[in-house]
């Protein structure tokens, strides 16, 4: 069985997973449920260490180092979950990959995300989705303290990891509220 048939499994099954996908650095780890997936992306549906959503992230398969199931880590984020009584993300209209799919609903639910372009390790730019092309897309940017920091546009192709509706950019959609 090759990694995208497990994430194909994890998708199907909606099982908690632990996936690594740092090489450097092991103890790294994100916990979640497989929402979509193709040869080159996946989506996963973020739990935090306090067993709370936190929001949805695409990543590159090539990148995942290993998948763990059924610790007894992913137990007790199942537990606390549970006591928050945190709710599953509704499906979304899936589209051609899991990135489009992914950028379109934040685009249409207006979610500030952030963008690691190229493998860079860190989030290269954090705003709001204002235009999906089918090569490019137009980003209104924000800093960290949620002021407009003008506009990127950015090549689909360049783009290895988004995030949306974590807490981090949660904090920046406050901060940008006028």
């Amino acid at each position: 069985m090759n990694i995208v048939e497990i994430l194909n499994e994890l998708k199907k099954t909606e099982e908690l997973c632990s996936i690594y996908s740092d090489g450097n650095n092991t103890d790294k780890f994100s916990v979640g449920y497989v929402m979509d997936i193709d040869e080159t992306y996946y989506v996963m549906e973020s739990i935090d260490p306090y067993g709370k959503t936190d929001g949805l992230f695409c990543k590159i398969i090539e990148n995942i180092v290993f998948i763990e199931k059924e610790t007894i880590y992913l137990e007790k984020i199942m537990k606390l979950n549970k006591f928050y009584k945190q709710q599953r993300y509704p499906k979304y209209e899936l589209q051609k990959d899991p990135l489009l799919s992914l950028l379109k609903f934040a685009q249409k639910n207006s979610k500030v995300c952030s963008f690691e372009l190229c493998e860079s390790s860190k989030d290269n730019m954090v705003g709001i989705i204002n235009e999906i092309t089918d090569e490019f897309i137009e980003i209104e940017c924000f800093n960290d303290y949620g002021k407009n920091d003008g506009t990127a546009i950015v090549e689909l192709g360049k783009i290895s990891s988004v995030s949306c509706d974590s807490s981090d950019e949660k904090v920046i959609e406050i901060l940008s509220k006028k």
